[in-house]
């Protein structure tokens, strides 16, 4: 088991938060949702984000006010989704793949 697993797994035990993905992307999207809010709106905004949409090509397709609605737990919800959506769309163009 590599050393970020190892600490996630402590962070859970010891606090009682869930499991944050390992996955760099969905990282870097809760990294953003989590700025100027409590974990709790944090992980409802990106549970219910990532549970309708995966991959920066969905997110960058998803209309501006249907992203809004599902990371409007995180708080200034219509902010954040101008920035994921222009971050998914330079992923898109920087790799030009999948992630």
């Amino acid at each position: 088991m590599d050393k970020i697993k190892i600490l996630l797994n402590f962070l859970e035990e010891r606090y009682g938060y869930p499991k944050i993905s390992t996955n760099r992307f969905k990282l870097l999207i809760t990294t953003v949702l989590s700025q100027r809010t409590r974990d709790e709106n944090t992980y409802k905004a990106s549970k219910k984000l990532f549970s309708v949409l995966k991959t920066p090509e969905e997110i960058s397709k998803m209309p501006v006010k249907k992203l809004e609605n599902l990371i409007k737990p995180s708080g200034m919800y219509r902010q954040k989704a101008k920035r994921i959506k222009e971050i998914c769309k330079i992923l898109i163009k920087k790799y030009n793949t999948v992630i």
